[in-house]
């Protein structure tokens, strides 16, 4: 199917990179939206909204965009550290008192954001489906023990909740989503780290106002010293969940050689499960959003990649 939509001809290479992702890399549903300096310059969709392919993709179609939904999360709480209603540094005690059980009274929620609290899988079994059961699952963090030091290393906390791997993925029974995400419990579920719902319009322009610094025209969105802060790296290198690089800010994921988000080095957002992506680069004030129904690879995912290097071609 031809992608309906918007494309300023400067910017047509994203537009056949989206279409080639249909005619030779496996895309059924998905849309693509594309801000440079606060202008739209690509708001592309095609495709089905559905498996049996009877309901065409509409610009408004909602999907779930999986761990995007943390890039999102990091804007919230950059959002509430810039109004002084959280604190970095502070223990999360402060705000959770549980939460320091099993020795854990000393993490900070700094070290909760940049994934070194050192809790990314719950050790005790938890009943199939407890992850969509806000209190169980808040009640079994508070009270795990953390499986390393927090601060001595860092590892990428799932939240779709050897044996920490396996837990982290797997228990409860369910979590890893397979005939789960399409449930209506699963989109009803308070999970803000796996199961948000968007557009690629909506996930840029959140996108869009943090390209320019934390403004959306004449409202401050986040202040830019709790911006700065939140997208200064705090931990780099192997990450002891995933076994392989990664680089995070406070809850954003950071630009690295091995999964980049563009050539240049102040990129910042979060990718999702199967290829979904939201993201900036302050330099040239780009931002994106891609959604899709159609899962890829979870690392690098050629449709994915396609799109951010013809956007980047064009600029």
């Amino acid at each position: 199917m031809p992608a309906e939509g918007y494309c300023d001809q400067r910017f047509a290479p994203v537009r056949e990179a989206f279409g080639g992702s249909f005619a030779e890399r496996g895309e059924l549903g998905g849309a693509v939206c594309v801000l440079v300096d606060g202008r739209v310059v690509a708001d592309l969709w095609g495709g089905w909204a559905d498996r049996a392919s009877r309901r065409k993709w509409q610009p408004d179609t909602l999907v779930n965009v999986f761990s995007v939904g943390k890039g999102l999360v990091a804007a919230c709480a950059a959002r509430l550290a810039g109004q002084g209603r959280l604190d970095p540094d502070a223990a999360v005690t402060a705000y959770w008192p549980e939460f320091g059980a099993a020795g854990k009274d000393a993490i900070t929620v700094r070290h909760l954001l940049s994934h070194q609290a050192g809790l990314p899988a719950v050790r005790r079994r938890l009943p199939a489906g407890a992850m969509l059961d806000w209190p169980v699952m808040t009640a079994a963090l508070a009270a795990q023990e953390p499986w390393w030091e927090p601060g001595t290393g860092h590892g990428y906390h799932v939240d779709r909740a050897g044996l920490m791997q396996h837990n982290a993925y797997f228990n409860p029974g369910g979590l890893a989503g397979a005939g789960v995400i399409n449930s209506p419990a699963w989109r009803a579920a308070e999970v803000p780290s796996a199961n948000a719902h968007g557009t690629a319009r909506g996930v840029a322009r959140v996108y869009a106002a943090l390209a320019a610094g934390g403004r959306h025209q004449d409202a401050a969105v986040v202040t830019a010293g709790a911006l700065a802060d939140a997208t200064t790296e705090q931990a780099s290198g192997q990450d002891l969940v995933l076994h392989r690089p990664s680089r995070f800010g406070l809850g954003f994921q950071l630009t690295q050689p091995e999964r980049p988000l563009g050539p240049g080095q102040a990129a910042f957002g979060h990718f999702g499960a199967g290829g979904s992506l939201g993201f900036c680069d302050p330099g040239p004030r780009l931002a994106f959003g891609y959604v899709m129904n159609q899962m890829g690879p979870r690392w690098q995912n050629p449709r994915t990649r396609a799109l951010v290097d013809a956007v980047y071609a064009c600029l």
